[in-house]
């Protein structure tokens, strides 16, 4: 008869079976940081799209104000500027619309100015205040070089079309756009 010490079960993983769960854990922990990894994207995607949309609806609001006070609106497409004169303001728009007076305003698209103090790296929308010293402040920045800012007038009807651009997660640039529709009320 055999005693019992030699037939004592040796107990504990081979090591083919801890190969087998190293890569289980291995594809696993890979999916994860899949998956971690694409959310990121998205995230970052939906932020930089969420910033531009947000200072495109801001500068179209105050674009709106701005302008349905306003006694009188030219479009100066040579400097890709909206130029407009407020209630209070005495001076009337030049004909050629081709300048701004002190106690009118203009929202103007500019292009990228890296060499600025501040910097401009992409291009932006800026408003010159009415009575306003310090000159044209910058209202939105990463702007569609060219058509930022677009003007059409018919019928009274002035449409005015803001087209900012953010990168997406595939590297793409893609463009929003945001319209206003409006009609200087005291004319």
């Amino acid at each position: 008869m055999r005693s019992q010490a030699g037939q004592r079960r040796q107990e504990g993983f081979t090591l083919v079976e801890l190969l087998v769960a190293m890569v289980i854990a291995l594809v696993v922990l890979a999916g994860m940081t899949a998956v971690f990894v694409n959310s990121s994207k998205q995230a970052s995607d939906a932020r930089n799209r969420n910033e531009i949309l947000g200072d495109l609806q801001l500068a179209a609001s105050i674009i709106e104000t701005e302008l349905r006070q306003a006694r009188g609106v030219c479009w100066d497409a040579a400097n890709t500027r909206l130029i407009y004169r407020p209630l209070d303001s005495a001076t009337p728009l030049p004909a050629a619309c081709n300048a701004v007076a002190a106690s009118n305003g203009a929202f103007q698209l500019r292009a990228a100015s890296p060499n600025a103090n501040p910097p401009k790296p992409t291009p932006y929308i800026c408003w010159d205040r009415p009575n306003k010293a310090g000159g044209c402040q910058e209202m939105a920045r990463n702007m569609k070089a060219g058509t930022g800012l677009t003007v059409t007038q018919a019928g009274g009807v002035w449409r005015i079309t803001l087209t900012g651009q953010y990168q997406a997660r595939d590297g793409a640039v893609r463009d929003l756009t945001v319209d206003i529709k409006t009609f200087p009320r005291n004319q």
